[in-house]
């Protein structure tokens, strides 16, 4: 498996987690969705292990502007909680991940972004 096909596991995996669609760039986000995300790589550089690679992704997740701002702010709450949640490391069947974290950066009625941190395997 190459990296590419790695991170568009994570990108269906999360969608899964999330229940919503997630795509790799905002020209790709499906028209009508109530929610949506894309998943964007903010950086590649060598890994803490040998012979492995970290990656720095960016997930943003936004909703219909048709939904009032406290439910969709309620939304986001519970979209982040099921992402902080999530056990990656359940994947390791199919994620070849060496270790990850996930952080919060932004949630308010306009959006919710998350920092995922993923030291991938690159043997």
């Amino acid at each position: 498996m190459d990296l590419r096909d790695i991170e568009a596991y994570l990108r269906n995996f999360l969608a899964r987690v999330i229940g919503a669609p997630i795509v790799s760039a905002p020209t790709e986000l499906p028209v009508g969705s109530a929610v949506a995300g894309v998943l964007s790589l903010q950086s590649r550089e060598a890994g803490k292990a040998v012979g492995g690679m970290r990656a720095v992704y960016q997930l943003e997740l936004l909703a219909s502007d048709a939904m009032p701002d406290a439910e969709r702010r309620k939304l986001y709450e519970t979209l982040a909680s099921q992402i902080i949640r999530t056990e990656l490391a359940a994947e390791r069947d199919w994620l070849p991940m060496l270790d990850y974290q996930v952080f919060l950066e932004e949630l308010n009625s306009e959006r919710l972004r998350v920092r995922l941190e993923v030291e991938w395997d690159a043997d």
